[in-house]
C-alpha cells in the first residue's frame, strides 16, 4: 500500500488504518463520532494527500479544458474554482473534481485518489495534449483539510500572510519550502480550507495544527459529514454508467453551450439521486434496494448514521422517476422493509457560502 508523507507522524493513538484504493489510510483516530462533532464544532484536520493534484498550463490551456471539462472555465476567475467532472465520449463520469484558477494560463486539478491514474492518462490521449504542460503534483505536494468553524483562526496562526477568502476562491503563498496554495474549499459542509503545499511543509503544518489543539480527523467523519451535506462520492453516486444529469450534478454544465467530451442533450434529463433519513429503526447501507407498493425502484448508494441529525438516512439513485420530496419508501435492510422518507438536499447545512 502506499502511504502519504504524512502517515509516519500520525498521532500515536487508537488509530484505525485501512487499505483505501491503494493508500493506508486512517478510518478514525479516536472515534467517527468523536471527529464529527469536533468539525462541526471547532475544527478537524484531514490528511488528504492521497487526492490527486495536477496542473495544466500553456497558451492554449483555456481551449484544452473548455473540451475536456462540462463547465465554462473561461468564467473562472484567477484565484477562483469550479467544482466540475471529467466525462468519457458516451458522458459518463470518469471523475468529479475541483478546478482551480492560479494564474491567467495555469489550472489546477484535485481529482480522487482511486481515479488519479486514469484522469491523467485520459489528458493524455487528447487531442492537443502534447501542447499542455502538465505537471503532477501528487508525489510533491501535501494536502490537508482543515474544517469547521474555528479553522480560519487555526489557519492564520500556521500562515500569518494569510487573509480570509471567499467560498471557492483560493490563494498562494511563499513559503520556505515553496509555494503554499490555501483554498477555501473542503468536502463537509463546513467553512474550512483545503491546503496545498510542498510535503516538507505539510509535515511541519500537521504537527502545528495537532499542537494547537486541531483534532485530527479519518475517512469515517469525513464520510459522514459529506453525506449529512449531500456531497456525492465517486463510486457510489457516480460513475461511468451514468451521466452528470441523472447522477445529480447537471448543474456543472447549466450554461455551457459549447461542445465538449461526452456532451448530451439536456432536455429531460432529470436527477436520479435523492436524500433520505429512516423512521424506521435499522441503518441503511450501500447497495440495499429501495421500494414503494411491492416494486423494487432502487438502490442506496450511500448510507449511515447521520450524527448531526441524531438520525440514519444518506442518498438514494433511482433507475426511473425519482420521488418527490416527502414521499415514503421502505428499505430493505437485511430482508426487513424499514419505512424511510425522501428529503430535500442537504441533510445538513450551515450556510458555509
Amino acid at each position: 500500500m502506499q502511504t502519504t508523507v504524512i502517515e509516519p507522524f500520525y498521532p500515536k493513538l487508537k488509530t484505525k488504518l485501512v487499505d483505501f484504493a491503494g493508500w493506508k489510510m486512517p478510518v478514525w483516530f479516536t472515534s467517527t463520532l468523536d471527529e464529527h462533532k469536533f468539525v462541526r464544532s471547532s475544527c478537524g484536520v484531514f490528511d488528504v494527500s492521497h487526492m490527486g493534484r495536477i496542473i495544466l498550463s500553456g497558451s492554449n490551456v483555456v481551449d484544452f479544458l473548455e473540451n475536456l471539462l462540462p463547465s465554462n472555465i473561461s468564467e473562472i476567475n484567477i484565484g477562483a474554482s469550479k467544482y466540475t467532472a471529467l466525462l468519457n465520449k458516451s458522458g459518463g463520469i470518469i471523475d468529479d473534481l475541483i478546478i482551480y484558477r492560479l494564474k491567467d494560463l495555469s489550472y489546477m486539478l484535485c481529482v480522487n485518489a482511486s481515479n488519479a491514474e486514469n484522469v491523467l492518462s485520459w489528458i493524455n490521449q487528447q487531442e492537443n495534449a502534447s501542447e499542455i504542460q502538465i505537471k503532477n503534483l501528487s508525489t510533491t505536494y501535501a494536502q490537508l483539510a482543515v474544517q469547521g468553524p474555528t479553522s480560519l483562526e487555526h489557519i492564520q496562526k500556521i500562515l500569518p500572510s494569510f487573509r480570509p477568502i471567499h467560498f471557492g476562491e483560493i490563494s498562494s503563498h511563499n513559503v520556505d519550502e515553496g509555494t503554499c496554495y490555501v483554498a477555501r474549499t473542503g468536502y463537509t459542509g463546513e467553512h474550512g480550507y483545503e491546503i496545498y503545499t510542498p510535503n516538507s511543509h505539510g509535515i511541519k503544518i500537521w504537527g502545528q495544527l495537532l499542537n494547537n489543539g486541531v483534532h485530527p480527523c479519518g475517512l469515517g467523519a469525513r464520510d459522514t459529514l459529506r453525506l449529512e451535506a449531500g456531497y456525492s462520492l465517486y463510486g457510489s453516486e457516480l460513475n461511468t454508467e451514468r451521466n452528470i444529469f441523472e447522477s445529480g450534478i447537471g448543474w456543472i454544465s447549466k450554461t455551457k453551450t459549447q461542445p465538449h467530451i461526452g456532451m448530451i442533450e439536456k432536455e429531460n434529463q432529470k436527477s436520479k439521486i435523492r436524500a433520505f433519513t429512516m423512521v424506521d429503526s435499522g441503518i441503511p447501507r450501500s447497495g440495499m434496494s429501495v421500494i414503494i407498493g411491492d416494486e423494487p425502484v432502487g438502490i442506496v448508494t450511500s448510507g449511515g448514521r447521520l450524527p448531526s441529525l441524531e438520525k440514519n438516512g444518506g442518498l438514494l439513485f433511482f433507475e426511473n422517476g425519482a420521488p418527490k420530496v416527502g414521499t415514503e419508501i421502505f428499505i430493505d435492510i437485511r430482508g426487513k422493509r424499514k419505512l424511510a422518507i425522501i428529503q430535500k438536499k442537504p441533510l445538513y447545512s450551515n450556510r458555509i457560502q
